[in-house]
């Protein structure tokens, strides 16, 4: 570069004296002196385009040597860096840095007229830089929490000024480190054996609900992620690689549970708590947003898009959920194979343990799903198994051929357990005096037939079933059956054989 930078000097130096000789090519003293001078000149000149050629031929050699003289800038700069990382002099480094970056924004115009040096430089160069940033990263440690920031890192470790450019890219690889750290935490958090402990919600505006503390503790992180890439004092490239970190964190979180735990979520009872963590999550992130009146517009789409998702995905999971569980208790109730010859002893004891057995399941579920839930949704699900239960029990009482006194009775005997279920659905929140308790059998009969739609057919039915003709007519007369006409001549058909009485009575009851 030296040699080559001293070879255009000399020569645009002789350029520049024939030019001279160009513009004055003599000095008049003599006719002589003239005729040497205009023959001197048209040997240099030699045509009417020389000259030009001249000015042209100047202009080449003199951008040469800028482009040289950058040349030689951009060696010094690139030694200058080398000496620093090899010293690991951080404020040289950084001034030496920027001087190449300034450099960097001119270098095309360097090597255009030397294109051979062309990819030398350019690899010399992402050499050096490269060099720079992976020192740069080893010399800046790893964050590990949320609110770890890239200046206050940088500034502890005295790593000082760092140039814009290069300061994008370290900044970048901090935290994408960092998302990755957390990134690993949450799946760790969900995909762990432990992920079914719970807690109780602990906030006071959401319902007093059991929760999974993996969940709370995960989104208890997202909305710290959030207040801090939200904050005046982020960045660009902070707040979009928190951001970034937030939207992969509520993709795991709908992600990993049903998916590396589908078997154990057949269980009740965690299906509820996904239920409620997926509640939890929505309401959180809905609540984020009502307390922030100026939040980027594409920001809040997001987390608005993802606390729907989170709702409508409780939903499935609970749909779910109670298909099954119905499904399980009706089928108890099949096993039976129906009510009828409850008369015989071996009928009577099948049909007994079933009802049993059912009654015993619904308990359980009762008892597990009381703490885990909601109370509204704790009703709301238990009032469709219930629901479920009694309508099927009801199918089959209607399917019976014939019911005597006897049979009556022990069916009734049977199925009497069942009416204690009412007070399951009582809030037991209300009953703060002893007036309240008093109340709270005529609170549970029309709590329960608020959640269920066959409650109070089931519960007739009961009553009148073991009733004799009068009885029946009476309950017919007095419209206090509690049961529609179908029903009525259903039970009256299966109850009395007389053809006279059963007439009568269907008399009555077209009347009624």
């Amino acid at each position: 570069i030296n040699a080559e930078y001293m070879g255009c000097q000399k020569e645009l130096e002789v350029f520049q004296q024939q030019l001279e000789d160009l513009r004055y090519p003599f000095l008049p003293d003599s006719e002589e002196e003239v005729a040497i001078g205009f023959e001197r000149a048209e040997l240099l000149i030699g045509s009417p385009d020389a000259y030009t050629r001249a000015q042209q031929i100047i202009q080449e050699q003199e951008e040469k040597v800028v482009q040289l003289r950058k040349l030689a800038e951009l060696q010094q700069c690139l030694t200058t860096c080398k000496r620093c990382l090899h010293d690991e002099c951080w404020s040289t480094l950084m001034t030496a840095l920027v001087e190449l970056d300034g450099w960097l924004v001119e270098h095309s115009a360097v090597t255009c007229l030397v294109p051979e040096l062309k990819n030398r430089v350019e690899l010399e160069v992402e050499r050096q830089r490269t060099a720079a940033v992976a020192l740069l990263c080893d010399r800046i440690p790893q964050a590990q929490e949320e609110a770890a920031n890239f200046q206050v890192v940088c500034d502890r470790q005295g790593v000082g000024a760092i140039p814009s450019e290069l300061r994008d890219d370290l900044e970048r690889r901090f935290y994408q480190q960092l998302t990755a750290r957390i990134l690993g935490w949450t799946r760790d958090q969900l995909s762990s054996a432990q992920w079914l402990n719970d807690v109780t919600c602990p906030e006071a505006w959401m319902p007093d609900c059991k929760i999974t503390r993996a969940t709370h503790t995960i989104v208890g992180r997202i909305l710290r992620i959030l207040d801090i890439a939200s904050a005046t004092t982020a960045d660009r490239v902070e707040a979009e690689s928190k951001m970034q970190c937030v939207e992969w964190m509520i993709e795991l979180l709908r992600i990993v549970i049903p998916t590396l735990h589908a078997q154990q979520l057949e269980v009740a009872s965690l299906c509820f708590l996904l239920y409620n963590d997926r509640i939890y999550t929505a309401a959180h992130l809905q609540r984020w947003l009502a307390e922030r009146s100026e939040v980027d517009r594409q920001v809040a789409s997001s987390l608005q898009v993802a606390a729907q998702q989170f709702v409508a995905e409780a939903g499935s999971v609970m749909d779910l959920c109670m298909a099954r569980e119905a499904e399980k208790a009706v089928d108890i109730v099949y096993a039976a194979a129906g009510l009828n010859g409850v008369s015989d002893p071996r009928r009577q004891k099948k049909i007994s343990g079933a009802m049993g057995q059912v009654m015993n399941h619904l308990k359980i579920l009762q008892r597990v799903w009381k703490e885990a839930l909601s109370q509204s949704l704790f009703f709301t699900c238990l009032g469709h198994i219930v629901d479920s239960v009694i309508t099927a029990i009801i199918t089959e009482l209607l399917l019976v051929d014939t019911i005597d006194d006897g049979d009556a009775h022990k069916l009734v005997e049977i199925l009497e357990p069942f009416l204690v279920m009412p007070q399951w659905f009582v809030d037991v929140r209300s009953l703060t005096s002893s007036a309240a308790v008093i109340h709270a059998s005529t609170s549970a009969k029309g709590s329960i037939e608020r959640y269920t739609t066959n409650w109070s057919r089931f519960y007739a039915l009961l009553l009148i079933l073991p009733l004799n003709v009068d009885g029946f007519s009476a309950s017919v007369r007095n419209r206090r059956s509690g049961l529609d006409e179908e029903d009525l001549f259903k039970v009256s058909t299966l109850r009395f054989r007389d053809s006279s009485l059963l007439r009568k009575l269907h008399e009555e009851i077209g009347k009624k």
